[in-house]
């Protein structure tokens, strides 16, 4: 079972199919040791712990499809790679705004990366990108899986001419819009003016710096396999996006079948994030 989440379905039907082996009385095979590990979806962590003195076995048989009848020969290994950027805020008076980015098909970053699916927390960067009106950001929150296309992201902006930047953003998200429902027919926006007061918002560099990072990062398949036709060599996904009081989070999963592809991307991120102030 998995508590509010669909993910892990595959191991679940691996668990199944080796409880049936070991429940079978009858069936013939060689000696069998079985391992079950935990949190295999957020990193690993189970494997990573695993104490391997335990185990006397030199061939291993890895239960991770979703199809009883086929054998995977190929796989792709992954790093996580998070930023994380100081918050420096100064506050202003007048009108906060939310705007949601909503409807987007999402789907896991290994399976759907090369599926066309629009990541929630780029599209919120392009959004703020083309808006040609005054604002300043409160916050910008999307995804809650680092392998997860993340297919939503709520914007939360200031602005003192509320009218205007409502009247914009609906021109932007309808040319959005427009260019995207070819893959993503369901997307829709809701824009809503949540109140009037003292806001803290984002410096203007600050602000800045989030829009060109989100519009700038490499996301999604940055090469495609030779060998093997339709299999996505190495690609990176964009899962969590996340603004605390001190700090904006970003979390890329990265998924190659090539140790020295993986590396190379982690060094192009980390050429990419040192323009800012980030860790």
């Amino acid at each position: 079972k998995a508590k509010g989440t669909t993910l892990g379905a595959d191991n679940g039907i691996a668990v199944a199919m080796i409880l049936a082996i070991l429940e079978d009385e009858n069936l013939p095979h060689p000696a069998i040791e079985t391992v079950f590990t935990t949190d295999e979806e957020i990193g690993m962590i189970g494997a990573i712990k695993l104490d391997f003195s335990l185990l006397s076995a030199r061939k291993m048989i890895n239960l991770d499809a979703e199809e009883d009848d086929s054998v995977t020969v190929s796989c792709a290994g992954g790093s996580d790679f998070k930023v994380s950027i100081p918050v420096t805020r100064q506050t202003k008076s007048g009108s906060k705004i939310t705007v949601t980015l909503k409807g987007l098909k999402g789907g896991h970053s290994g399976v759907e990366i090369n599926s066309g699916r629009v990541n929630a927390d780029i599209l919120g960067g392009k959004f703020l990108d083309r808006l040609n009106t005054e604002f300043d950001i409160i916050s910008i929150n999307g995804g809650d899986k680092g392998n997860a296309i993340p297919n939503n992201c709520t914007i939360e902006v200031f602005t003192n001419c509320p009218d205007s930047f409502v009247t914009e953003a609906e021109r932007c998200l309808a040319d959005i819009k427009a260019e995207i429902t070819e893959t993503e027919n369901d997307f829709s926006a809701d824009i809503t003016v949540t109140g009037t007061g003292e806001y803290l918002v984002l410096s203007e560099k600050l602000k800045n710096d989030i829009i060109l990072i989100l519009t700038g990062v490499p996301n999604g398949v940055l090469a495609m396999s030779g060998e093997i036709e339709g299999l996505v060599e190495t690609s990176l996904n964009l899962g969590i996006l996340k603004t605390e009081d001190d700090k904006i989070t970003l979390h890329h999963t990265l998924r190659s079948n090539k140790n020295s592809s993986l590396k190379e991307l982690e060094g192009k991120l980390r050429a990419f994030f040192a323009q800012f102030d980030c860790t």
